[in-house]
C-alpha cells in the first residue's frame, strides 16, 4: 500500500509530503485543483504506469508533465509491505528528452492487488502475479501487460489484446458464475452487491433475460422491488456499483488463480482508488455506501470459499469526492489512527492548488460540511437566497434604513423563504426592538 507521496513541479502545485493512512485517504477541493490527478500519481506510485501510457485510447493524456518545463521534475514515494515495513523512497523524475518517467532500474516493490475505479465508469486493475515483473536469465524485465485498463464499454463486453481475451466482460463472466452451480465467484459477487446496497433494498441478482432479437446473449438482471430488470437497462447508479463489484471479484478471482499457477500465496493487499465516489448515487445510498464498501472488501478478501488462507489482510482505500452527505457520512466510520482527510484549495496570491491534511472533526450535518473547510461555501441555501441575506443583514446594521425600506425587506424575505424559517422572524423582532411597526 502507498505510505508516502511527494510531488516536485508538476500538477496544478507543488505538493508537500502525504503521510497515507493505511486504511482511508480522503480528497476534496474544487474542480481543477487535482483530486484526480493525485489519484494518477498514486496509480503511478504503485505501478510504475499512468492510466495513459497503459492505454492511451481510454484516457489520452493522463499522463503527469512538467509545469515548468525548464526546472527538473520528481515524483517522490514510498510503500508499506503486507509486513508492515516501509520501503525505502523512490524517486522518477521526468526525462525531457524521452518525454518519459525513469526511476530506479529493475523490478519495483510488489503493490498486491490494485483497483481504479475512474470517474467515467472505466476501470485499471494490477495484479501483482499477472502484471508483476519477471526474470530473463539475470535481467528483470516487464513483458506482461502493463495493466487491464478498460473503457466503460470494455467493463460490460470484454477486455482482449490480439488474440488474447483478458477479460469476459460483465455480460459475459456474470452469467457464466450464475450458471455454475459449484462456482465461487457468483456467491462472493452477490455478498459484495448486498455489501454496497442502498438502504432501501439489497441489489440482487436475478434470472437471465433475453432483451434483443439482435443479440442472442442472455443477460443480467437486477431483482428491484417492482420486479427483475435487465442490468443494462437499470440506474446509473446501480449500474456503476454492480460493475464495481464485478470487477473487484474479477480482479480478486483472476489473481488467486493466477497465484496458483505461479505456485505462489495471493496478495494479502487491496489498494482501491476511487474518483467521484458519489456518482450517481441518491443521498440517501451516499451516507451508508463506504461502510458498506469497506466491509464488502473484507469479506470478499477473508472468504474460505477461495481457498485462500490470508494472514492480515488489508484494505486501502484512496476515494476523492464533491459531496457533503458522503463527508458526513466518515463521522461513523473515520479513524484518525489509520485515516487521513486532504483538502484542496486555491493558494492566495498564487493560483497554484494547496494541499493541507486536515483534522477529521465531525460537524454534525452534511449543511455543516458543506459550509466548513472541505466545500468553502458561505451556507447550503441558493445563491440569489443568500444575496437576499445579506442585504437583509446590511440593512438590520444600517443607520439610515428607513422603516418603509425594513418593511420592504420584510415583505421580500416573506416571499423568498418558507414558512417555517426563522430568518423573518429574527428580522422582524428587531426592526420592531428599534420602534418599526411590520404592519
Amino acid at each position: 500500500m502507498l505510505s508516502k507521496l511527494k510531488m516536485e513541479n508538476t500538477g496544478p502545485g507543488d505538493f508537500p509530503d502525504l503521510d497515507f493512512g493505511t486504511r482511508l485517504n480522503v480528497f476534496t477541493g474544487d474542480n481543477g485543483l487535482g483530486k484526480t490527478f493525485l489519484l494518477d500519481a498514486a496509480w503511478y506510485a504503485l505501478t510504475r504506469k499512468w492510466p495513459g501510457d497503459v492505454n492511451p485510447s481510454v484516457l489520452s493524456g493522463r499522463t503527469a508533465r512538467p509545469t515548468d518545463p525548464s526546472k527538473p521534475a520528481r515524483i517522490v514515494f514510498s510503500l508499506l509491505t503486507s509486513a508492515g515495513k516501509t520501503v525505502e523512497d523512490y524517486i522518477a523524475t521526468f526525462d525531457r528528452a524521452e518525454q518519459t518517467w525513469t526511476g530506479r532500474v529493475g523490478r519495483p516493490y510488489s503493490a498486491g492487488l490494485v483497483v481504479y475505479a475512474h470517474a467515467d465508469g472505466g476501470f485499471s486493475v494490477w495484479d501483482q502475479a499477472r502484471n508483476y515483473w519477471r526474470k530473463k536469465g539475470s535481467v528483470d524485465v516487464q513483458d506482461r501487460p502493463a495493466a487491464f485498463v478498460f473503457a466503460p464499454g470494455d467493463v460490460w463486453n470484454g477486455l482482449s489484446s490480439g488474440d488474447k481475451v483478458l477479460c469476459n466482460g460483465l455480460l459475459r463472466d456474470w452469467i457464466l458464475w450464475q450458471l455454475d452451480k459449484d462456482g465461487k465467484e457468483f456467491p462472493i459477487l452477490s455478498e459484495v452487491l448486498s455489501g454496497v446496497s442502498p438502504p432501501e433494498f439489497a441489489i440482487e441478482p436475478g434470472p437471465p433475460m433475453r432483451i434483443s432479437i439482435d443479440d442472442i446473449r442472455d443477460v443480467p438482471s437486477i431483482k428491484m422491488p417492482y420486479g427483475a430488470v435487465p442490468l443494462p437497462h437499470v440506474s446509473a447508479g446501480i449500474r456503476r456499483i454492480a460493475a464495481l463489484a464485478y470487477i473487484l471479484v474479477w480482479a480478486f478471482s483472476e489473481h488467486v488463480k493466477a497465484s496458483g499457477v505461479l505456485g505462489q500465496a495471493p496478495s494479502s493487499q487491496i489498494t482501491l482508488l476511487f474518483d467521484e465516489v458519489e456518482a450517481h448515487l441518491h443521498p440517501k445510498w451516499q451516507r451508508v455506501f463506504l461502510g458498506g464498501l469497506m466491509k464488502a472488501i473484507r469479506g470478499m478478501q477473508t472468504d474460505r470459499r477461495w481457498f485462500v488462507e490470508s494472514n492480515s489482510p488489508s484494505v486501502q482505500l484512496l476515494v476523492a469526492t464533491h459531496s457533503p452527505l458522503f463527508m458526513a457520512s466518515l463521522e461513523d466510520v473515520f479513524d484518525a489512527r489509520t485515516d487521513r482527510w486532504f483538502d484542496l484549495d486555491y493558494e492566495p496570491g498564487t493560483g497554484k492548488a494547496l494541499l493541507e491534511e486536515r483534522p477529521f472533526v465531525p460537524q454534525g450535518t452534511a449543511d455543516a460540511w458543506l459550509a466548513g473547510k472541505a466545500f468553502d461555501l458561505s451556507s447550503s441555501r441558493s445563491v440569489e437566497t443568500e444575496k437576499l441575506l445579506e442585504r437583509a443583514a446590511a440593512m438590520q446594521e444600517s443607520p439610515d434604513a428607513t422603516p418603509d425600506r425594513i418593511r420592504s425587506m420584510y415583505r421580500e424575505l416573506l416571499e423568498k423563504l418558507p414558512p417555517f424559517d426563522a430568518v423573518p422572524v429574527r428580522f422582524r423582532a428587531l426592526a420592531e426592538a428599534k420602534g418599526v411597526s411590520m404592519e
